[in-house]
Parts: C-alpha cells; sequence; structure tokens
C-alpha cells in the first residue's frame, strides 16, 4: 500500500494539497457575497425620485414641492440631497466640503432633469425662495451659464 494505516489509498485532492469541494464551493460564495455587496453600493447614475411635499431642502428645510424649481445632488459618499430651489443648491454648495459625484437641476417647463454640465438658467418669477432663476436647456434664448447663476445668488 502506499503507507496509509487504512489500507485504503488515500484521497487525490489531499494527494494533490486541494482544498476539496465544500471549501471550493464556499471561496466562490464568499466572493459572489463581495461582489454584490461592492456592486449594491455603486452610485447612481441619474437622478432619484423626489417624494415631493415630504423631502426637506439640503439648505433651507423647507419641502421640496415644486418641480419646476427642484435640484438634486449626490455626495461622493452616496448620500443624496434635495434642493426646492436653484439658488439654495448654489448657497449649499458654496459651504460644503463634501465632493459631489453628481448634480442635477428639474427643467423648468419640462418633466425632465439637467445635469449640472449640461445646464443653463433663465431669469424666473415666484421661485420657492425668490432667488429668481429656473434650469433650461443651454441652447435657449438669453440663458446665463451656471457660475453666472452662482454669482447671481451669491451677490454681495
Amino acid at each position: 500500500m502506499s503507507g496509509c494505516r487504512s489500507g485504503r489509498a488515500p484521497h487525490r485532492s489531499a494527494e494533490r494539497g486541494g482544498l476539496g469541494l465544500p471549501v471550493l464551493l464556499l471561496l466562490v460564495l464568499a466572493a459572489a457575497f463581495v461582489w454584490l455587496l461592492v456592486a449594491s453600493e455603486a452610485l447612481p447614475d441619474g437622478p432619484l425620485d423626489v417624494v415631493w411635499d415630504k423631502s426637506p431642502c439640503a439648505e433651507c428645510s423647507m419641502h421640496v414641492g415644486d418641480p419646476a424649481f427642484a435640484a438634486q445632488a449626490i455626495t461622493a459618499s452616496g448620500t443624496v440631497l434635495y434642493f426646492d430651489d436653484p439658488g439654495c443648491w448654489f448657497l449649499y454648495q458654496q459651504d460644503s466640503v463634501e465632493e459631489f459625484h453628481a448634480v442635477w437641476f428639474h427643467h423648468l417647463r419640462e418633466d425632465r432633469w439637467l445635469p449640472l454640465d449640461a445646464v443653463a438658467f433663465v431669469p424666473a418669477d415666484d421661485t420657492p425662495m425668490g432667488f429668481g432663476i429656473g434650469a433650461v436647456d443651454p441652447g435657449e434664448v438669453d440663458v446665463m451659464d451656471a457660475e453666472t447663476a452662482r454669482r447671481r445668488v451669491l451677490k454681495p
């Protein structure tokens, strides 16, 4: 025999130093769990649904109720922030030390969101916090870019 006291030949995986099927299956399941955990924590690629008249503005704490003036930001750590007026976003951003993954502004006249890098602003009446701007596409007439809108909100 091969030196085995029981008289039986040793198991092949033991001869090769293998892990065996149960251990291998456990490792595969653990790797799948880690992958699912990482994938579930990915930051969103678009704006999330707002619970209108319930979600508070991160700057002024008023409920976000008028979609025409809403804004939304997602921090690099995944925190979702809602704003009831584009001006509230500019105020919040001015004092924030957070890094932002993405920022969106709701279009003034259409039911869609515009990303910060593709937004312009126009003067608007009766905005929730009185900042007087609404988000539109950059190609519209008499628009101001985001930096000009920010300076208008933050004027001394």
